[in-house]
């Protein structure tokens, strides 16, 4: 996994990919993200990260946390807030 890092994801990012479901771990590059924050059973707070494989160039997604990402805890209850206040569609 690589370092935690105290910020939201951006695109272009170089992020380490863990191996997950019998698929080797890969490096890959930060191609799109959601803006919707959400909250994990575990309290971990993120957002889902699409991500290119620079080898094999396939994509997939990741929520940050699993990346190393780690949002600030205010910032991301703010979101939440926001995001419970929207209209639904």
């Amino acid at each position: 996994m690589s370092a935690t890092r105290h910020a939201m994801p951006k695109e272009g990012d170089e992020v380490k990919c863990p191996s997950d479901r019998g698929n080797p771990g890969f490096d890959g590059v930060v191609v799109g993200l959601e803006t919707d924050t959400h909250k994990s059973m575990a309290g971990n707070y993120f957002v889902w990260v699409t991500v290119r494989d620079k080898k094999s160039l396939r994509e997939a997604s990741w929520p940050s946390h699993r990346l190393g990402y780690r949002l600030p805890k205010s910032v991301a209850e703010v979101r939440l807030a926001e995001q419970e206040q929207e209209p639904a569609l």
